[in-house]
């Protein structure tokens, strides 16, 4: 319907819409496309609905600065959609107080709500990502899908009642490829929106792909009869930490029985020979058993003590226990 070409566009106090596709409306319809190498564009007070795709950013060489500001959009398959092809860029994107849905009458078992970045390339061609106090909801798969990105910021705002399929792997906020740099704070990642037509998703953040450095703070998780966390990623995941994060933080969560074997492995919440790792701070118990214990090291720093109780942070922080035998008295708790 609108097309952004050149440099400074606006789209201001609009309400642009068409016959929807339930309804006999064409399909493959974009409400606004950024198709250009320029930048400084603008979307403001504005309602798109009833398009297949509601802002499609594609072409266009090292495309920078759109904003998006008191956006409405409902539409059949995505909202929001960064992918430029090839090795072409995208940066500095602003979406404040906008609010990213999927059509009620939507049967794309495929929809997603905000696309970041690609499945392919570097997470550095698509940067500089802000969603601020945004509310995503009723999407078949993520409600945000993160692929090849980096500096990625979600910040408040409210990812619920997304990737509710059985067995889904996805989640309200989903990191599917390597992305770099992310970071998540203050959002309500909780089942459901209100009103019992919304579908209740069954995770609040999915990780299918090991990221480097995922940062999770302060976040709304409760809610969730399971862990809020999905964790598919074919490697190793390490470089994330959740923190202060109801239902996820708080639950006590038993880490490990068995200590770290062989004797000096350094760890903490995400060692791999956990059966489930946790991103969170922990706190590990541990004596003497049939095995002996000669030192417990924080952070390489010796404690001069062969039991107690001990608390390791997560990321950068890491324990060792260094013994002779095996069967020590072991309990690691996530908080």
């Amino acid at each position: 319907m609108v097309e952004f070409s050149g440099t400074q566009n606006f789209l201001v106090d609009c309400d642009c819409s068409q016959v929807g596709q339930n309804s006999g409306g064409p399909a493959g319809v974009i409400g606004v496309l950024v198709n250009s190498q320029g930048g400084e564009y603008y979307i403001t007070n504005t309602h798109l609905s009833d398009f297949t795709q509601a802002i499609v950013v594609y072409d266009g060489p090292n495309l920078t600065r759109l904003f998006c500001s008191n956006v409405t959009c409902e539409s059949y398959s995505n909202a929001l959609v960064l992918q430029p092809p090839g090795a072409k860029a995208i940066s500095q994107v602003y979406c404040s107080d906008c609010l990213f849905s999927g059509s009620k009458h939507s049967q794309d078992p495929l929809s997603t709500g905000v696309i970041i970045g690609n499945t392919g390339g570097t997470p550095d061609k698509v940067a500089e990502i802000f969603l601020n106090n945004c509310m995503v909801i009723n999407w078949s798969l993520a409600g945000v899908l993160i692929n090849q990105a980096s500096q990625v910021v979600i910040t408040g705002g409210r990812y619920g009642s997304n990737a509710s399929g059985t067995g889904s792997t996805y989640g309200g906020i989903t990191i599917s490829q390597p992305a770099a740099d992310v970071t998540i704070s203050g959002a309500d990642l909780t089942p459901q929106a209100l009103g019992d037509s919304f579908p209740t998703q069954l995770h609040a953040i999915a990780i299918t792909a090991a990221p480097n450095r995922l940062y999770v703070r302060g976040c709304n998780m409760t809610g969730y009869s399971g862990s809020p966390l999905s964790l598919t990623s074919p490697s190793p995941v390490t470089a994330v930490e959740i923190t202060d994060c109801a239902g996820y933080n708080d639950q006590g969560t038993i880490v490990s029985t068995t200590a770290p074997s062989p004797s000096g492995t350094q760890f903490n919440g995400t060692f791999s020979g956990f059966t489930t790792p946790y991103f969170g701070p922990v706190t590990f118990y541990v004596r003497s058993g049939t095995g002996t214990i000669t030192h417990i090291k924080l952070n390489g720093i010796d404690t001069m003590l062969t039991s107690g109780a001990f608390s390791v942070g997560p990321g950068a922080w890491k324990a060792e226990i260094d013994y002779t035998g095996t069967g020590l008295n072991f309990l690691m708790i996530g908080y």
